[in-house]
């Protein structure tokens, strides 16, 4: 734990005091919010609540400390019972809380939500340009119009190209998200329902994303990030005067997007814990496929859950009987060198039997 140190061996086998710290914890927004116990209106990262979510500037860090205190005022109501849970939960959400009375990382020195919830390349961004960026181009142009720019575009190498357009799905890969991003841009270019002040708005958040994958990030990149979110601020109301977007009962003409608030501390966040790439939960999400989908297509779609177990059972002990005769195999291969290299360690005999097959 972070509070005493552990011995553990490293690489080299060497014993070394270790501390655990928890520097990241991969997951989505609704998780996030989720673990640091606040409510679905909350920043789980920031103070920021709903009403100020579209604002050019960030708030200050949702300390975890003051997430503790705020637990500990409404465990201390006078009458309250913490298991009568739709009471305590009523009073919490009074708080900006969710009604989680211990998070585990509680007692876990140095472990604070608004330092290890690292941002989300899949779901903070690519996510994000899916379900608000890319819609938001599709009502100003149109969805036919988009998908027959996207159609003319050239066939590359090693990258998606949407022959039957793309509008018509309702669900894309990681990859196609990406792909999608790489053209954006240049697609709605000459578009006469784009203005410019409107492309220099996608173009900055376009930035920004690119910008934060950065598998290098130096101080120029911070720089960047933070003037590629000032460029959206100072655009995003030529967005509003299409009359076309955010005009619903609930956003009233504003930007109050969660993911668009976390983009204030993603500088912060690199400058902890570096490139922010290696904490995507792509890898984690494609093992849907391999631990959920996949087993649930081999079962007879009945009483799937029993099934799915035995047949991830199944396959766990194919594999390490798999990897037990790779061992048994390789240790023989390597007994008999060991046996050859003592018989003849100058490999005298090897050139006697040479020799004699020559003659």
């Amino acid at each position: 734990c972070a509070k005493k140190a552990v011995a553990m061996a490293d690489a080299e086998g060497f014993l070394r005091w270790v501390r655990t710290i928890l520097l990241a914890h991969i997951t989505d927004y609704v998780e996030q919010q989720l673990i640091a116990c606040v409510k679905k209106t909350a920043s789980p990262i920031s103070a920021a609540t709903i009403k100020s979510f579209g604002m050019s500037f960030g708030r200050p860090p949702r300390l975890g400390t003051s997430t503790l205190k705020r637990i500990k005022m409404v465990l201390r109501t006078r009458g309250l019972d913490p298991a009568d849970i739709p009471r305590y939960h009523k009073l919490a959400l009074k708080f900006n809380l969710n009604g989680v009375t211990e998070p585990y990382w509680r007692d876990w020195k140095f472990a604070d939500p608004s330092k290890f919830l690292a941002p989300d390349s899949l779901h903070q961004w690519h996510i994000f340009f899916n379900d608000h960026v890319l819609d938001w181009a599709m009502k100003l142009v149109g969805k036919d119009e988009v998908d027959r720019r996207y159609k003319l575009l050239q066939r590359r190498v090693g990258f998606k190209h949407f022959t039957e357009g793309f509008t018509r799905f309702k669900q894309h890969t990681g990859r196609e998200h990406r792909d999608i991003q790489r053209s954006f841009i240049g697609v709605l270019c000459g578009s006469s329902k784009i203005s410019k002040p409107t492309l220099r708005a996608f173009s900055s958040l376009l930035q920004f994303i690119y910008l934060a994958q950065c598998e290098k990030p130096t101080s120029h990149t911070l720089k960047g990030l933070g003037a590629a979110l000032r460029g959206f601020h100072r655009h995003k109301k030529y967005l509003l005067e299409t009359g076309k977007l955010r005009t619903g009962p609930k956003q009233k003409g504003n930007f109050n997007i969660p993911k668009l608030e976390l983009m204030h501390h993603v500088p912060g966040f690199i400058r902890q814990i570096g490139s922010l790439e290696q904490y995507s939960a792509e890898q984690i999400e494609r093992l849907h496929i391999d631990m959920a989908k996949d087993p649930y297509r081999a079962s007879n779609k009945k009483e799937f859950g029993e099934q799915i177990c035995r047949y991830l059972d199944r396959l766990e002990k194919i594999r390490l009987f798999d990897i037990y005769l790779a061992w048994k195999k390789g240790r023989h291969s390597d007994d008999a060198k060991e046996a050859s290299s003592i018989a003849n360690p100058d490999g005298s005999d090897a050139e006697a039997r040479t020799s004699a097959s020559e003659d």
